[in-house]
């Protein structure tokens, strides 16, 4: 089992914990027997500690997961590559003069891989994927 998944898993526990905390916070549920004698700012401080803690669990397992995708050291050049790297992220792309461009979940493009990828700019397309953020000077 991947160290991404558990991240992932324990992040979604954590969030439905500290939802049930919250919820029992309000009325005590009947053979909640973990944590019956909570008043309710402990019960809410707890249950939004662990929502907090669940989200960030679950944004760091995503992110590792999304860094898997990449081999550690290595630059990979062949486009064809990339672009199932960026399908398997979650991005939408199509063909342009350029080269295949890669668009966010909104239409926008992110980056575009070429037909010919150097070093540098595969560092600048690996940005772009993990981050989401344009690497075009103009935001369009």
């Amino acid at each position: 089992m991947k160290k991404y998944f558990l991240k992932e898993l324990s992040g979604g526990i954590l969030f439905l914990v500290g939802i049930i905390l919250i919820l029992n916070s309000f009325s005590e549920i009947t053979g909640f027997a973990v944590v019956g004698n909570i008043n309710f700012t402990e019960g809410s401080i707890l249950g939004i500690v662990l929502i907090i803690a669940g989200i960030y669990l679950f944004a760091v397992g995503n992110l590792e997961k999304n860094l898997g995708y990449f081999e550690k050291g290595a630059v990979i050049t062949d486009p064809r590559k990339l672009k199932k790297i960026a399908k398997r992220i979650g991005y939408n792309g199509r063909e342009v003069k350029e080269g295949y461009q890669i668009l966010n979940e909104k239409g926008k493009p992110v980056t575009v891989i070429p037909r010919h990828i150097s070093k540098g700019v595969y560092f600048n397309i690996r940005e772009a994927l993990l981050t989401g953020q344009s690497n075009f000077r103009k935001d369009y």
